[in-house]
């Protein structure tokens, strides 16, 4: 473990990988991997692309006080042009997140301390009683990151390096976690067997196990922002549909909650249950015609089909 210390250089070659310290010291090392943010500059000096999507979008986080309790509960509102998500800390203390449209992201950061504990208290309806603002309020732009490949050369991204995600389903966290899990069970069958653990036979089936999961993930999701971030009518009438079809379709709630949970993901039972019953569900109240239809459209037209949510449960 070395602190205060930057990466200048990082090269690999057959045998051996070498990152270069501003201090001049050169760590070798059979593999490297790299988890230095979405932005991750040794992805850039190892010559892998990515993927970036900006959401226009802007995070306000905090910490704040509240008379009530949380109960341990995580909280999400959805509203038009803004969402508010609340996550339990110790005691009567949350971190809270306020995403919106990032031409609004500096009223937000520059309202006054009162008006701002107002505003939040008034988003959450009084669920958590009376809110006080703790500290200093962070602005971060929302910018979602795909990388196209997870490995190079004795090299592998790991975190938001590998995968940055638009945090408003709450994978990116677990995602990051999956993905180092994904590394070391790798790493360790090739230690187990005598082998090379930067051997490319090591370092592609880290990547094609992870790549599975996190396009889909990632895909969705983006999917999802689509829908909560569109202020057309149709987008408007196409969320309202799906927040109604994924409440009331047992398999799609329970698809959803397995995933946020990573409870039985290496299982497909939910998604066995959606190709089994989806088709033969009638839908008379939420189909997607008219608007609806052209709202999903719109949202996931950029989407390669394979990897296509709506195009994988027959909703297009």
């Amino acid at each position: 473990m070395r602190t205060e210390s930057v990466v200048e250089n990082v090269s690999t070659d057959a045998g051996r990988g070498y990152v270069t310290l501003t201090s001049g010291k050169v760590i070798t090392a059979s593999l490297i991997a790299a988890a230095d943010t979405r932005f991750s500059e040794m992805r850039r000096k190892m010559g892998v692309s990515a993927t970036l999507k900006d959401f226009s979008r802007t995070a306000i986080v905090c910490r704040m006080e509240h008379s009530r309790s949380h109960q341990q509960t995580a909280l999400e509102c959805f509203h038009y042009g803004r969402t508010t998500a609340v996550l339990p800390m110790q005691g009567n203390r949350s971190s809270v997140v306020i995403t919106v449209n990032s031409r609004d992201a500096q009223q937000y950061a520059e309202m006054s301390e009162e008006d701002f504990n107002d505003n939040i208290e008034t988003q959450l309806q009084g669920m958590l009683g009376e809110m006080t603002l703790l500290g200093k309020r962070h602005v971060y732009p929302l910018v979602a990151v795909h990388a196209n490949q997870f490995v190079a050369r004795r090299f592998a991204l790991i975190g938001d390096a590998a995968v940055g995600m638009h945090p408003v389903t709450a994978h990116g966290f677990n995602l990051g976690l999956r993905g180092q899990a994904t590394l070391a069970k790798a790493i360790e069958s090739a230690i187990t067997e005598g082998g090379d653990i930067g051997s490319e036979n090591v370092l592609k089936a880290y990547e094609s196990a992870h790549m599975r999961i996190s396009r889909v993930l990632y895909h969705g999701t983006n999917i999802v922002v689509g829908l909560f971030t569109h202020e057309s009518v149709a987008a408007k009438l196409a969320r309202k549909a799906t927040l109604r079809l994924a409440n009331n379709i047992v398999p799609i709630k329970r698809l959803i909650t397995e995933s946020l949970t990573e409870s039985e993901l290496e299982q497909p039972s939910a998604l066995k249950e959606i190709a089994q019953h989806l088709p033969r569900l009638p839908l008379p109240a939420f189909p997607l015609i008219g608007p609806i239809k052209k709202a999903a459209q719109v949202v996931s037209k950029r989407i390669p089909d394979k990897v296509n949510p709506l195009k994988r449960i027959g909703f297009l």
